[in-house]
């Protein structure tokens, strides 16, 4: 598979709409190799793997043929139509190895959901999410990604507590810093630790910061409710200098 960029951005959010119905989590590449290695590390069982393949080529054939239509021919598909073929298709699929053959193809399509994610060793879903800051408050999701993820994870509290020290009109805010690290929020939860050695200083800092904010708090969100900047900590892991994601004030 090559690496050529596939510029389906528009169809990004509606495409988001369609996954949720696997009850499958997405997040838009840039590249098409890029969403195969996704998708092909999301299969949930061994056993499925197979059907799970065949799903991801019938998606990328399906809205890459859409894409040539609306572009040559200036006919766009929905995206009800386009999920459609998607799911006659891996029925189809089933079809002809013999995951079905003596089932009408509707039965097929009702129950293709079941066929492709064998739930038998899934882990059970979280049902905890993400949840915003209160009434005139400001939250900061923030992560750390490298080899010393604690010292990393330290490092982004403290840009996000020493952005906020450099607005005035955040003094007195109710600010929560959310990580996924349990070390270092309880590093800097202690008021008696400061972590190892060379986290003194940045600890120290932080603590500063905490009272000069006075509505200031640091805390632990599992990864699951974390995710967003899980995910972007990963992709800015091999830039130089800090990756910051946030609107205005």
């Amino acid at each position: 598979m090559g690496t050529r960029a596939v510029e389906l951005l528009p169809c990004c959010a509606e495409l988001h709409k369609g996954m949720s119905w696997w009850e499958v989590s997405y997040c838009a590449n840039l590249k098409l190799n890029q969403y195969w290695e996704s998708w092909n590390g999301m299969c949930p069982n061994p056993k499925s793997r197979r059907a799970w393949c065949s799903l991801f080529y019938a998606v990328v054939w399906t809205f890459w043929e859409s894409r040539n239509i609306k572009f040559f021919e200036g006919n766009e598909a929905s995206i009800s139509s386009a999920a459609d073929l998607v799911k006659f298709r891996v029925g189809w699929w089933f079809k002809h190895h013999g995951k079905g053959s003596l089932e009408p193809i509707t039965t097929i399509l009702l129950n293709l959901r079941e066929l492709c994610i064998d739930k038998g060793n899934v882990k059970p879903q979280h049902k905890e999410a993400w949840c915003p800051s209160g009434i005139n408050g400001i939250k900061f999701n923030v992560d750390g990604s490298s080899r010393d993820s604690n010292t990393t994870e330290i490092l982004a509290i403290h840009k996000a507590l020493e952005l906020c020290v450099s607005r005035t009109e955040l003094l007195g805010r109710d600010i929560v810093i959310a990580s996924d690290s349990k070390v270092p929020v309880s590093w800097v939860n202690n008021s008696e630790a400061f972590g190892s050695l060379k986290h003194v200083d940045l600890i120290y800092d932080i603590k500063e910061f905490m009272k000069v904010l006075g509505g200031a708090s640091v805390v632990f969100n599992p990864r699951h409710t974390n995710s967003c900047a899980d995910n972007l900590a990963k992709m800015g892991s091999n830039l130089s200098g800090d990756r910051l994601e946030w609107g205005d004030l």
